[in-house]
């Protein structure tokens, strides 16, 4: 094997999760219809009567790419869990290259339904409902924004699944989201 080679290999490797974290993969928090899944991230071990804060992890990729288990998805998610937080990190509808914008709003949807899936399902994980966050970079910095900053009288909120669940959420982390230039904004 040449050095270049091993290189790739050590490089192309997916970082090791911490061994104090469990991860299961591929939920299907969206319904069975759909084929974006998320991962869901835990402490190893959370003691009895004990709820943990919840993330939910949205990868960029300009809105149509990207994916839930790349690098720094797997890195976030595995450096929460071990830190005592439930991380979900999800896939969400992309849109074509040529017009990302046909993804609008279910992509927005299909990130606040990830809020409400952990709601759902806070006894079953142990998760602490009432502190829910987000955390993205670039196109998922955009969408963790709007889910932070949208309210129900938006009109941007999704019906089914866990319709009747809220999606608020008390924590944002926008990295590096795109924000809108223009002159339009600046005083004359």
């Amino acid at each position: 094997m040449t050095l270049i080679a091993a290189l790739f290999i050590l490089l192309a490797a997916a970082p090791a999760l911490p061994p104090d974290v469990r991860l299961e993969r591929d939920i299907p928090y969206l319904g069975p219809d759909r084929n974006e899944k998320a991962d869901l991230y835990l402490p190893a071990k959370i003691p009895a009567g004990r709820r943990i804060p919840a993330v939910v992890i949205i990868h960029g990729g300009g809105w149509t790419g990207g994916d839930k288990a790349a690098a720094r998805e797997l890195n976030i998610g595995g450096t929460l869990a071990s830190n005592g937080y439930a991380a979900l990190s999800i896939n969400y509808r992309l849109g074509p290259k040529d017009n990302r914008l046909l993804a609008w709003p279910q992509n927005l949807h299909d990130c606040k339904t990830a809020v409400r899936w952990l709601r759902a399902n806070a006894d079953r994980y142990q998760l602490d409902a009432a502190h829910i966050g987000v955390i993205g970079g670039s196109a998922g910095g955009h969408l963790s924004a709007m889910v932070g900053v949208t309210q129900p009288r938006d009109g941007l909120e999704p019906q089914d699944p866990y319709g009747d669940v809220p999606s608020s959420v008390s924590c944002v982390v926008d990295m590096y989201g795109p924000r809108y230039k223009s002159s339009i904004w600046k005083n004359k």
